[in-house]
């Protein structure tokens, strides 16, 4: 009869290595997978901040939109930049079809 603390050849001869053996790869593979999942939220973050930086300036790119669209500023703008002014009656030239 054996005593409970006699160990039987197989688990004594294979079973501990692959026993040991099935720990220490569970073991890396949680510290690999935490490790990537570190990358993978800093990666994230800097897109969230690469989107925040697109929303700004799609916003900013909108409030231009709305301000070009006002002829009036169009007007002032040609005329005290470019120089430009509106032709005279005589300078004009109608095309019909």
């Amino acid at each position: 009869m054996s005593r409970w603390y006699e160990v039987a050849p197989i688990v004594r001869g294979g079973l501990l290595p692959l026993l040991v053996l099935l720990v220490v790869t569970s073991a890396m593979g949680v510290v690999y997978l935490q490790h990537r999942e570190v990358q993978l939220y800093i990666t994230m973050q800097g897109l969230q901040q690469q989107y925040d930086r697109a929303l700004e300036e799609q916003g900013r790119l909108r409030l231009e939109e709305a301000a070009w669209g006002n002829l009036a500023r169009i007007e002032d703008r040609a005329v005290t930049e470019l120089d430009m002014l509106y032709p005279e009656a005589s300078q004009r030239i109608v095309i019909q079809r």
